[in-house]
């Protein structure tokens, strides 16, 4: 016999079981409910009669009290009592226990807040025999019998007292002795065990009735009860022999067969099963064997098969070693990402550029390696590499070290089956030194074209000059000029002549590469010095007005540079006023955040002094801003200026090492600021 057919054997012989089980508890719990339900109703009959009886007794002694007393009060008791038996009026609350004798001493008649249900109606509703239900009526009837003669008793007292007018010895007594005999004699009491004696036959009927059912019910629960645990104990034998017979045909062939796993886990695939009975489990164990043999049989195969893969593997090693010491000794940066960003290869050249480690990079897009707005224009050329399908090449500059490099890169596409782009290489050559070279040979030339315009445009930057010294000189030669007034105006004829000086100093220096002359200087106090020079080269077109931080500025800085800065910024604000207006030179701090050296490029964090002049003028439009600082650029008529005035700005604020924030719109004026890094302040 198969597993499966002994264990489907074992199922539905238990099912069997816990089915006759449950029908038996069933069973009981039915016959204990019947049983309860026949105690019930033998408790509930039991309370008709005794309440039969209880009435009975209650209409007997208000009877008698009302006869003895004469109180009407007994009288309403007694039609009460009545009244309630029969369902004329509502049973009180708790009128099955002691009622009347509270009643009585409290003198309160009956609430009607009950239901009106007569005594012969709850007979009815009883399960009762007809023997039984014949004795009930019985008894009732002699006690219905037994109320007439209570009322006539109770009549003649009422008489008696109707004719309270008459004379006491002639009425009373006869009435009396009349209602007394009919309550308290033979004939009463002969009544009274009228109701007794069918109601003792009905206790004796309904008892044995009784007392039958009970018997019955009882032994049918104790015969359940037998099958029951008959049940389980078969239950629990068929459950033991099922286990016994699971241990033997199952758990053993299944520990033989774990045995053998264990020992083909450890390589030792001779291990064989005895199969045992021609069961699932000893077709089983046959198919292990099998197993084992073949396995054997593969592993020297796979052995052979993994020496040779080795081997490959080894070569493949080998290879990649070689190209990736190829890539790594090339003076290139090498990069290879797929079509989402990914990169998938790096060389050193490209760790030792973007300062990453390929092992922090590999998996990981450009976003997540490169700034903001790096990984953007990379992902952008990528696109366009892959949309396209053409090499795509660009220039990238990075800061290393404080050196500025620049690199040339070329990305490819790189396709795959189906002609579809897999792949996006890239190239990165740096040149640096040839775009070094590239500059300074423009630089040359773009001296020898300035020298070549100062012919005939560098008056202009003189004349700016002149006309402190030709406005000061003739007020000089006044007699009406006071001697404070003619020191004054003979300071700035000096002033003029030693900015005439400086100027051909920077002309030199720019013809031939002199150095700087950087020192720590107050900006206050510089421009302080500059304020009468300054009024003076604005002349009587524009006002000129002048505000100071009320700090020392320390800063390092060449003064020429901020001399000849100063002095440009002033002239073309006047310029850009033909018709007049204000010009504001002041000086102020300023403190520059992560935020702002983002936004401005190649400044450090920390206090700035700024030298900032405003005007009142026409503005700029955003063209004329993008190419103010270019050399040679200037909107001015030919003849009238260098370009080399703004120039000179830019000049003064790399040189400091500051920046340049220049705030104007067509018709609002224009508004420069040269930011120079504050040095400590004792």
């Amino acid at each position: 016999m198969t597993i499966r057919a002994i264990l489907t054997l074992f199922f539905f012989v238990i099912v069997a079981e816990l089915v006759s089980l449950a029908i038996i508890i069933f069973l009981m719990i039915s016959g204990q409910q019947d049983l309860a339900t026949t105690e019930k109703r033998r408790y509930q009959a039991f309370r008709i009669a005794d309440e039969l009886r209880q009435s009975s007794d209650d209409l007997t002694r208000m009877a008698r009290l009302y006869v003895v007393t004469a109180d009407p009060i007994f009288e309403e008791y007694f039609r009460d009592i009545l009244a309630i038996r029969n369902g004329l009026q509502p049973r009180p609350p708790n009128y099955d226990r002691i009622y009347w004798d509270l009643a009585v001493a409290s003198r309160e008649r009956p609430k009607h807040d009950g239901v009106p249900e007569s005594l012969k109606q709850r007979m009815a509703d009883l399960d009762l025999s007809p023997e039984e239900l014949a004795l009930l009526v019985e008894a009732q009837s002699n006690s219905d019998a037994l109320v007439s003669l209570e009322n006539t008793a109770m009549n003649a007292v009422k008489v008696q007292l109707a004719q309270g007018s008459q004379t006491e010895t002639e009425t009373r007594p006869s009435n009396s002795e009349l209602a007394h005999s009919l309550i308290f004699g033979k004939e009463y009491h002969a009544a009274k065990a009228s109701i007794m004696k069918p109601l003792d036959a009905f206790l004796l009927a309904l008892s044995k009735r009784m007392n039958t059912s009970v018997f019955q019910a009882r032994k049918a629960l104790q015969r359940n009860a037998m099958t029951a645990a008959l049940l389980v104990a078969l239950t629990v034998l068929t459950f033991a022999a099922m286990a016994m017979a699971i241990g033997r045909r199952v758990i053993r062939p299944v520990g033989a067969l774990v045995k053998q796993s264990n020992a083909i886990a450890r390589g030792d695939y001779g291990y064989q099963v005895s199969p045992g009975a021609d069961d699932e489990l000893g077709i089983l164990a046959r198919a292990f064997n099998r197993m084992s043999q073949a396995v054997e049989l593969d592993i020297s195969r796979r052995t052979e098969a993994e020496s040779a893969l080795r081997e490959s593997q080894q070569e493949l090693r080998n290879s990649q070693h070689l190209i990736e010491t190829i890539l790594d000794q090339m003076p290139a940066h090498i990069f290879l990402r797929d079509t989402d960003g990914r990169f998938l290869l790096v060389n050193s050249r490209y760790e030792e550029i973007y300062d990453v480690d390929r092992n922090d990079i590999i998996g990981k897009t450009i976003e997540e390696v490169l700034p903001k707005a790096e990984a953007e224009f990379f992902r952008a050329r990528d696109k366009e590499s892959i949309e396209t399908g053409r090499i795509v090449e660009h220039e990238i500059q990075r800061n290393l070290a404080g050196d500025e490099r620049v690199f040339v890169s070329s990305k490819f596409p790189i396709r795959g089956n189906g002609d579809a782009v897999k792949l996006i290489g890239g190239v990165s050559f740096e040149i640096t030194n040839l775009r070094r070279s590239e500059q300074i040979r423009l630089r040359q030339s773009k001296k020898l074209e300035m020298i070549g315009q100062m012919t005939g445009s560098i008056a202009h930057d003189f004349n700016n000059v002149m006309t402190v010294l030709s406005c000061n000189i003739p007020l000089l030669n006044s007699q009406r000029v006071s001697t404070d007034k003619r020191n004054e105006l003979i300071k700035d004829c000096t002033e003029a002549v030693g900015m005439a000086s400086n100027l051909t100093k920077r002309l030199m220096a720019i013809a031939r590469k002199e150095p700087l002359d950087k020192t720590r200087v107050d900006l206050n106090d510089l421009l302080e010095d500059l304020a009468d020079f300054l009024k003076s080269s604005v002349g009587q077109s524009a006002t000129i007005e002048f505000s100071q931080h009320e700090a020392p500025l320390p800063v390092y800085v060449d003064t020429v540079l901020v001399e000849m800065a100063l002095l440009n910024l002033v002239l073309n604000s006047r310029d850009a006023m033909p018709e007049g207006g204000l010009i504001t030179v002041a000086t102020d701090v300023a403190a520059v955040d992560s935020a702002t050296q983002a936004n401005w490029g190649q400044t450090h964090t920390g206090p700035y002094a700024i030298l900032q002049v405003m005007d009142t003028g026409a503005g700029m439009t955003s063209e004329v801003k993008d190419k103010i600082f270019e050399v040679f650029f200037t909107t001015k008529e030919k003849g009238k200026g260098t370009g080399l005035g703004l120039s000179a700005v830019q000049d003064l604020a790399k040189e400091s090492g500051g920046f340049i924030q220049i705030d104007s719109e067509p018709g609002q004026g224009a508004t420069v600021k040269v930011f120079i890094p504050l040095q400590d302040v004792d």
